[in-house]
């Protein structure tokens, strides 16, 4: 983060602390189709989401074999993408399959946007499963049209 980004979000915690409204305008004129909440996984037996009063987190750990490290920068470098890029794809991976089918939008290098969904199902990624594979976790290019979420939020 630079210096200038800082400022702008210390600005908004200092108004939000101070209980003043944020320009939310200028974002709901750039993002006017908001996408929905991740819909909550179903091996949970909550039903809805309250709204947290504290926010708290958990850290965890993990150290990888050396030569687990070498394969990962290896497939990195064949896919030319990064290790972040990575560990987020092996992160959709898990909430897939958990969940229903998730479409990751990201940004390229040179800022272009890209978007991938993965799913956990033949039909959601029919044109990259194989026969003999058919229900692996697939990553795969979507369009412009299944970017965009089935049923805007209002707000």
């Amino acid at each position: 983060m630079d210096g200038v980004s800082l400022e702008v979000i210390l600005s908004d915690l200092q108004k939000v602390y101070q209980r003043q409204s944020l320009n939310l305008t200028f974002w709901k004129r750039k993002f006017p189709d908001i996408p929905p909440e991740f819909p909550i996984l179903p091996l949970t037996t909550v039903t809805d989401r309250k709204t947290l009063l504290q926010y708290g987190h958990y850290r965890v750990q993990q150290r990888l074999d050396v030569s687990l490290g070498r394969q990962i920068r290896q497939v990195c470098k064949s896919a030319k993408s990064t290790p972040s890029h990575f560990y987020l794809a092996a992160f959709v991976a898990l909430l897939c399959r958990l969940a229903d089918p998730i479409t990751s939008t990201g940004f390229n290098h040179d800022g272009s946007i890209f978007a991938y969904a993965a799913s956990y199902d033949w039909n959601k990624g029919f044109r990259y499963n194989t026969p003999e594979d058919p229900m692996r976790v697939v990553f795969h290019p979507v369009d412009d049209a299944e970017c965009r979420p089935k049923n805007p939020v209002k707000r």
